[in-house]
C-alpha cells in the first residue's frame, strides 16, 4: 500500500500520527474555553441560580461554537496538511474525538481547580439553589438533611467538573461524526 501511496504523492495514513495535531488544537480549544469562561465569570454575566438566563445561553452557544470550530479545524488541518487532502470517516472521527477528549480533560481540571480554590463560593451558590429547588419540588427539609452527604456529592466541584467533561466528550463524538462524514474523502487508490 505504501508504494501506491508514494506513486500518487499521498502519504500513508498509517505513518502519520494524529496525536500532535489533536494535542495542538485540543490545547488551543481548552484555552479559548477557559478564557471565555473567565470573561463571562469576571464580568458577572454568568448566573449560577438561573441556568436559562440570556447570558448563560449565550455562553453555552459560544462554547459550543468553539468546540465545533476546533474539531472542524483539527480534522481539516489533518486532512489537508498531513494526509494530502484525503481522510476516511474513521480517521476524521478519531482525531476529532481525540481533540475533544483533550479539551474535556483540560477544562475539567480547570473547572475543578476554579471551583475548589479560586472561587469556592460558586459551589455554595449552586448548593443553595439546588436546595431551594428541591424544597420547591416538595422535598422536606428532614429528607434533605438526611441525604446531605449524597446531596453534597452531586453539587460538589468533582462531580460537576466530571459531568461537564463527560458531556463535552459526548458532544465531541457527535460533532466529530458529523464533521467526519462531511469532510471524508477517500484517496483514489482506495475507491
Amino acid at each position: 500500500m505504501s508504494n501506491l501511496a508514494e506513486n500518487h504523492g499521498i502519504p500513508d495514513p498509517s505513518e502519520v500520527s494524529m496525536r500532535p495535531t489533536a494535542q495542538r488544537y485540543g490545547l488551543l480549544g481548552a484555552l479559548i474555553l477557559i478564557v471565555i469562561g473567565l470573561v463571562f465569570n469576571l464580568t458577572g454575566m454568568i448566573s449560577y441560580t438561573d441556568q436559562s438566563s440570556p447570558a448563560n445561553i449565550a455562553s453555552q452557544i459560544i462554547q459550543l461554537a468553539v468546540i465545533i470550530g476546533v474539531i472542524v479545524v483539527t480534522i481539516k488541518t489533518h486532512k489537508n496538511e498531513e494526509l494530502g487532502g484525503y481522510i476516511t470517516l474513521g480517521r476524521a472521527f478519531k482525531i476529532g474525538v481525540l481533540a475533544g477528549i483533550i479539551i474535556a480533560i483540560i477544562t475539567g481540571i480547570w473547572s475543578y481547580v476554579f471551583m475548589t480554590f479560586i472561587d469556592p463560593d460558586i459551589i455554595e451558590i449552586i448548593r443553595e439553589n439546588a436546595y431551594e429547588q428541591a424544597l420547591a419540588q416538595g422535598t422536606s427539609e428532614s429528607d434533605l438533611e438526611a441525604g446531605k452527604a449524597f446531596f453534597d456529592f452531586f453539587t460538589g466541584p468533582g462531580f460537576i467538573s466530571s459531568m461537564a467533561a463527560i458531556v463535552l466528550v459526548f458532544i465531541s463524538v457527535i460533532v466529530s461524526l458529523v464533521v467526519g462524514a462531511v469532510m471524508k474523502e477517500e484517496a483514489p487508490m482506495f475507491q
